[in-house]
Formats: C-alpha cells, structure tokens, sequence
C-alpha cells in the first residue's frame, strides 16, 4: 500500500521530531528552599535566605510513586526529558491520525 505523498511527509516529520530526543521521562519536577532549624542562621528571619535549591524528582514506579533528590545538573536533564515525554505523547497521537487516515 502507497501513502499519499502529504502523509508520508507528515509521517516522515513525525519521524524525524522523534528522533532528536534523548531521554523522555515522566514524572514531576520539584524545586525547594528548606529551613535549617538553627534559630540564629538568617534562614530563619528571612525567606530569601533559605536553603537550597533543592531539587527532587517523583515519578510513578510500578503501583508507587519514588522521590529522588537530584543535582542541579541532573534537574536539567530530567526537566528536558519530562518535556520530550509529553511532546512524545502529542506526536504519537498526531502519527496515529495520519496512519488511520492513510489505512482509510
């Protein structure tokens, strides 16, 4: 079977955008400031003072949900790969529409 030439393209584009990512993940992002606890440390006075940022990472494994606390540097990496995840999900869809469109 022969694809119409605007759905191949289509679908070769689709291709492509999925072939650039990397790593796709997903999950949930977290960035705090924490208190110390030390009554005399300037955390305690003021909010811009705070400890951190700390950065923590919660996703599903299996039937729970696991929190990581992550470097800034790993932050980035799982903040882009959260990213990748959903624009995977939003190609997939939009392949799925020019394969059924295609097979009709």
């Amino acid at each position: 079977m022969s694809l119409p030439s605007d759905l191949q393209l289509r679908i070769a584009a689709l291709q492509r955008a999925l072939a650039s990512m990397d790593y796709a993940c997903s999950g949930s992002l977290f960035t705090r400031t924490r208190l110390c606890g030390n009554p005399n440390c300037h955390c305690a006075t003021d909010p811009d003072a705070r400890h951190g940022p700390y950065f923590t990472w919660a996703h599903r494994d299996r039937d729970r949900i696991v929190h990581h606390i992550l470097t800034r540097e790993q932050a980035q990496v799982v903040r882009r790969a959260i990213l990748h995840q959903r624009t995977l999900r939003k190609l997939l869809a939009q392949w799925d529409r020019a394969s059924t469109l295609a097979i009709l």
